[in-house]
């Protein structure tokens, strides 16, 4: 018995309907006959017409898997009915859609970087045929597929610029598509996460800048025996507390005084006697305690 190619669509179109109304058994069953039918009962048809018969069947088999939780299916049928596509030089618009079911059977899988290049692939695929309802319908739903797919990745920007683009072609139609409203909320909540990521960045990077800057090196205290008039140029503007010298910040006995002294080496320090005061102590006169030129921390 001959079957002609419109009955095919017809059945192909029925199933698509109860898989939309959840009547999954029956366009399941439906499917699969249409499959066996595009195989084996076509033989008047060209192979071109059948190719592209057989891909529509796979895609809507595809959404059926999908709807069943099993993505993996779903790609690999996606896979076969994008090559039969290509064989039968089918038409941008028709490639596009079969790339951007193939790019959310891939999303559910967690394969995102392959997802959104085959939601690129839909774009291009777009941007190069005519420009109609049913194109600039498709077009949006590539931009808020790499949309989507940008977001899973962390890439609130990217997703935020083409969350509007797929706005702005839905307000091309004449028509209003029931897309919008989901798109203008995900707009939104994507423009204030990245609103959000964005100050939580410019806190932490000024959080970091004050903790660099209040971690400079601080400088040596001054030894107990420069005159307390003269002045200590800091390394920046920013306060520095003083901090004591040992001796007055904690109380040490003689002897583990003298042990500590004995593991320290002598600072070279050069003094100007002349400028500060303080007696030449090379020429023995007047000597001082040797222990105060020690810079004990």
């Amino acid at each position: 018995m001959s079957i002609s190619p419109d009955v095919v669509r017809s059945w192909i179109h029925q199933a698509q309907t109860w898989i939309d109304l959840g009547k999954l058994n029956e366009a399941h069953d439906l499917l699969k006959h249409t499959e066996d039918v595009v195989l084996h009962s076509l033989e008047n048809s060209q192979e071109s017409e059948r190719q592209v018969l057989l891909a529509e069947t796979y895609n809507n088999q595809a959404c059926y898997y999908n709807k069943c939780n099993k993505p993996k299916l779903a790609a690999s049928l996606l896979t076969q009915a994008i090559q039969l596509q290509i064989k039968a030089n089918a038409n941008s618009v028709t490639l596009a859609k079969t790339n951007l079911n193939l790019a959310a059977a891939l999303s559910l899988l967690g394969r995102h970087e392959d997802s959104l290049n085959h939601a690129m692939q839909a774009l291009n695929l777009l941007t190069r045929g005519e420009e109609n309802d049913e194109a600039i319908e498709t077009i949006a739903i590539a931009h808020h597929s790499f949309a989507t797919q940008n977001e899973h990745l962390g890439r609130l920007g990217d997703a935020v610029l083409h969350y509007r683009l797929a706005l702005d072609q839905l307000k091309r139609l004449s028509w209003l598509h029931p897309l919008m409203s989901y798109l203008e909320e995900a707009l939104q909540d994507a423009e204030n996460r990245n609103t959000s990521i964005a100050m939580f960045v410019s806190e932490r990077q000024s959080l970091r800048e004050r903790a660099r800057v209040g971690h400079r090196i601080r400088p040596t205290p001054l030894p107990s025996w420069v005159p307390s008039s003269t002045k200590q140029i800091l390394p920046s503007k920013v306060p520095v507390p003083y901090k004591a010298p040992f001796s007055a910040r904690r109380s040490v006995s003689p002897r583990r005084k003298k042990n500590r002294l004995a593991k320290l080496k002598p600072q070279n320090l050069t003094l100007d006697y002349e400028s500060i005061g303080l007696p030449d102590i090379s020429k023995g006169t007047n000597k001082i305690n040797r222990t105060n030129m020690y810079n004990i921390n």
